[in-house]
């Protein structure tokens, strides 16, 4: 897919500034928002224990190797459209779920692009207009980072006008 640089750059300044949005709210709660304290008290309230509410296990195992998932922060600019079901494909690379609801859900999907990043990683995507609901998308990022290495990881949905 290609990576209209219009898209790219104006994702990449909607991430960024939902990203410091984001940690300036965590500091304002005492949280940490790069998930360093996963389930920690992060200095104030932290992560809370709710139902369905899976911490991961990033401290000390004992000396075993292990590698945590990042926590994702999605954000849909088109009415109708989320993201869903993130999960890592590799070190550079993510696959989610699109899907609509409400206004959207059974009507003509638009045309979108999708920007991501964290810790050392940034990448963009589009999706051409007709998807289907639960249409699986990839995106590469590009980097010195890794998303294994990234404590959170932030997608970005935008509606794509023009062609």
């Amino acid at each position: 897919m290609k990576r209209p640089f219009h898209a790219v750059l104006a994702g990449f300044a909607a991430t960024i500034a939902f990203a410091l949005g984001g940690a300036a709210l965590a500091a304002d709660k005492g949280g940490d928002h790069e998930g360093h304290d996963h389930g920690g008290d992060g200095g104030g309230m932290g992560m809370m224990q709710m139902p369905g509410h899976t911490m991961p296990m990033c401290g000390d195992m004992m000396g075993m190797p292990h590698y945590c998932e990042p926590s994702y922060m999605v954000v849909s600019s088109v009415l109708g459209v989320k993201i869903v079901d993130v999960m890592p494909m590799g070190g550079k690379t993510l696959m989610f779920t699109l899907k609509t609801y409400g206004p959207l859900a059974g009507k003509a999907t638009p045309k979108l692009a999708i920007v991501g990043g964290g810790k050392g990683l940034a990448g963009a995507t589009t999706v051409d207009a007709g998807w289907k609901d639960g249409a699986a998308v990839h995106l590469e990022m590009e980097g010195a980072g890794d998303v294994y290495a990234s404590p959170s990881l932030h997608l970005h949905a935008f509606p794509l006008t023009g062609r």
